[in-house]
């Protein structure tokens, strides 16, 4: 039988060909990304809800689903350096629009001007 489906999905690629032919060669030496539990993405949900409000988190989250499987723990240090440079609303709506913003490492954020 074909392995077990990640919670976020494969993002299109099959595990076998029409035929039955497998495609995609089992890596279980490597984590990916993705690799995340239901509870990790619970957990990222609720800290994304916390910092940028459920509408927002649920929009980022639709967006860009990849997002639950980034550090939350870093995301309010990171919202925090943001913050001291754009504001909180901005800060807000920036990640909003671009959830990928939510990979960048805190110590990078704080480097980050409005010019």
């Amino acid at each position: 039988p074909p392995p077990k489906s990640n919670p976020l999905g494969d993002f299109g690629m099959p595990n076998q060909d029409f035929d039955g032919t497998r495609v995609k060669k089992p890596n279980a030496s490597k984590k990916r990304l993705t690799d995340i539990t239901p509870e990790q993405a619970k957990k990222s949900f609720n800290e994304l809800a916390k910092l940028y409000g459920d509408d927002r988190a649920l929009t980022m989250v639709k967006a860009q689903p990849i997002c639950l499987a980034f550090d939350s723990t870093k995301f309010a240090q990171t919202q925090a350096a943001w913050t001291e440079v754009f504001g909180l609303e901005a800060t807000q709506d920036m990640v909003a629009r671009n959830p990928g913003l939510l990979a960048v490492r805190p110590e990078e954020a704080a480097k980050a001007t409005d010019s």
